[in-house]
């Protein structure tokens, strides 16, 4: 009974201090917002976008070294919703999207270059932003550039761009506005989406010529904003998406030339490394003499082929009159003792 108690207790203030652990992140998280978050994305006629993102924070009077931006960078395809469009190239069931990220740069307001290290997360590319060895207060300015690719999909009758903008933060977005660019001719049409995960609460949007913008009110904390672009087949080339098929057991089991000849040179050493212990160690040994007679226990190594020849020889040349193989038979184990 005491012990059950002394488990509880234990198990209970496990569970405490993981709550006030969450509960001090959040309070580290609560003294600062984001509070502008700006997004281009400039669609070019071959499918790769270019995205420039101007976060502008304000940290107050905390000493933080910078931000982290989290960028999704997978997905696990569902099944199709009934009713609903799929594009050409449609992702399987349970098979996994991935987008393509490249070049990112940062720098402040001014253009000076801020330290930065790209981390990969399950689903996700992190940018750790900032100086390790400084710390900043107040407003900052964080103008993040990259690359991305395999972003768009094309359905039968036009292409598209929908994309994830802001991810999740820790803390509030007070005001949030992005624009899609695309090449002239273009013709968009928009959507777009703010709130939680799967929320359908909708935003501010506009098309101006071949560009369109949106707007949104506050985002709080985890809230999203999520954008949709489409426009006419022909203007841009829409690369296939990258999609990944999950492991199967059968995937572990096929091996292509490289690793079959090294399953072949891992085999042939390792018979050439039994054969040389067996040479020097396994063999078996003869006395050097007449053991029992001499009492020297002496010995060296009995020839490998050589040896039924010698004793061969040796009887021959032995003279044992009637008894010759008698002889033999006798005096050979004295030999192989």
């Amino acid at each position: 009974m005491r012990a059950r108690f002394i488990l509880l207790a234990g198990a209970v203030l496990v569970v405490v201090a993981a709550l006030a652990g969450e509960r001090a992140a959040q309070a580290q998280e609560s003294g600062w917002s984001v509070t502008s978050f700006e997004a281009t994305y400039r669609v070019g006629a071959d499918g790769v976008v270019e995205v420039e993102e101007r976060i502008a924070v304000n940290f107050r009077n905390l000493e933080r070294h910078g931000i982290y931006r989290d960028l999704f960078e997978t997905t696990k395809c569902a099944a199709p919703a009934e009713g609903v469009e799929q594009p050409l190239t449609p992702c399987p069931e349970g098979w996994v999207r991935k987008w393509v990220y490249a070049d990112f740069r940062v720098t402040d307001a001014n253009g000076q270059p801020w330290k930065f290290e790209r981390e990969s997360l399950p689903g996700t590319v992190r940018l750790k932003i900032g100086d390790p060895d400084v710390t900043v207060s107040g407003q900052q300015t964080y103008v993040i550039r990259y690359r991305l690719e395999r972003a768009l999909d094309a359905y039968a009758d036009h292409d598209e761009l929908y994309w994830n903008v802001t991810g999740q933060w820790q803390v509030p977005i007070e005001r949030f506005a992005a624009r899609v660019e695309l090449p002239p001719g273009a013709e968009p049409r928009t959507a777009c989406y703010v709130g939680s995960a799967g929320a359908q609460e909708s935003c501010g949007m506009a098309a101006e010529g071949s560009a369109a913008t949106f707007s949104a009110r506050r985002l709080n904390t985890f809230e999203q904003a999520t954008i949709a672009v489409g426009w006419q087949k022909g203007v841009v080339t829409v690369p296939p998406p990258k999609l990944i098929e999950p492991a199967k057991v059968g995937d572990y089991l096929k091996f292509d030339a490289l690793e079959w000849a090294g399953f072949g040179l891992t085999a042939a050493l390792g018979l050439a490394a039994a054969i040389a212990l067996w040479w020097r160690h396994g063999r078996d040994r003869q006395y050097r003499g007449i053991y029992y007679l001499t009492n020297d226990p002496a010995e060296q190594t009995r020839p490998l082929f050589g040896a039924r020849r010698w004793w061969w020889s040796t009887c021959r040349r032995r003279t044992c009159g009637r008894r010759r193989w008698g002889c033999c038979w006798t005096k050979a184990p004295t030999r192989w003792m």
